[in-house]
């Protein structure tokens, strides 16, 4: 089977990396390249915004960095509630937290777009069924529809996802319920290494992001068909990134960074280095997933 690799031609607005900046004391001046900075991460991306943060005080020494990994909701909270001036989440505001920002008269946020990761169903590598359509999913979950009556599986699996706050619940709202009741017995567990142990000891069906399962040899990601906003049906392919930058997998993530104020400042500039910094959109790369701020030529792969 032919996968497309990805190559990444950088064109970039700023460079900001491979040096050391002087900088008057933080304590005296805020400027792009000093401060104090709080940084509230959506603890379900840790694994690919960690390394960038490191990245980013190395490049900067004189920026002291907080950072606090949160749930999603408790995250779009420390914005809202003005208690953090940069907070990076893989989700869109919520539909009660779009309300709540209309009452109180509140604009959305200035924000930039880091990467597209994408949630995933995952299994053990030797669980007998490897594609879904999301139709097939959806009456699963909308309409609790057996498994055991589409495919012929020994017994019916466990289902399990993040807790309700998580950005992963939250695109399975979205993109799966489509904001309809869930239908189906779903167990919900906190973080993704106790979800992949879950999985992996009961035969189950997960729920993760593509990031989470690169290079984990003991699961497979279920392929999934569906039909595109054109209504042309696209048939399923391998969960990869270089499918995900075509649009041929149905149920992609955004990272977006939040910014409390919507003005050339401190948390500006740390924002666009996550967004357009050569060697951090190389490690987005390197974690499988899709980063933003490039332009992506496919190769196709040599037979």
């Amino acid at each position: 089977m032919k996968i497309s690799f990805i190559t990444l031609l950088f064109t970039l607005l700023i460079s900001c990396g491979d040096n050391k900046y002087k900088a008057k004391d933080p304590d005296e001046v805020e400027t792009m390249n000093s401060g104090k900075l709080k940084v509230i991460i959506d603890e379900s991306i840790k694994n690919v915004l960690d390394t960038g943060i490191v990245m980013y005080q190395n490049d900067y020494e004189k920026v002291l960095i907080t950072k606090e990994f949160k749930n999603a909701r408790k995250s779009m909270g420390e914005l809202l509630g003005g208690l953090s001036r940069v907070v990076v989440i893989a989700r869109d505001y919520l539909e009660d937290e779009d309300s709540l920002m209309v009452v109180h008269k509140v604009d959305k946020h200035y924000r930039m777009k880091i990467a597209t990761d994408a949630l995933v169903l995952f299994t053990k590598v030797d669980y007998p069924i490897d594609t879904l359509n999301h139709s097939e999913i959806k009456n699963i979950f909308q309409n609790g529809e057996k498994l055991t009556n589409i495919f012929k599986v020994d017994g019916e699996p466990k289902y399990y996802i993040n807790e309700v706050n998580s950005s992963e619940y939250a695109h399975f709202k979205k993109s799966i319920l489509e904001n309809n009741p869930l239908k189906k017995n779903v167990m919900f567990i906190e973080g993704i290494d106790e979800i992949k142990n879950q999985v992996y000891e009961n035969n189950g069906v997960g729920f993760g992001l593509l990031s989470q399962l690169v290079g984990d040899d003991r699961f497979k990601l279920i392929q999934i068909g569906f039909n595109d906003s054109t209504g042309k049906y696209i048939r399923p392919v391998p969960v990869h990134q270089a499918y995900l930058v075509q649009g041929r997998y149905p149920y992609p993530v955004d990272y977006w960074v939040y910014l409390l104020e919507d003005r050339r400042n401190l948390p500006f500039w740390f924002a666009s280095y996550l967004a357009k910094e050569t060697k951090y959109q190389q490690l987005i790369l390197d974690k499988g997933i899709v980063p933003e701020f490039a332009r992506i030529q496919l190769v196709p792969e040599e037979n």
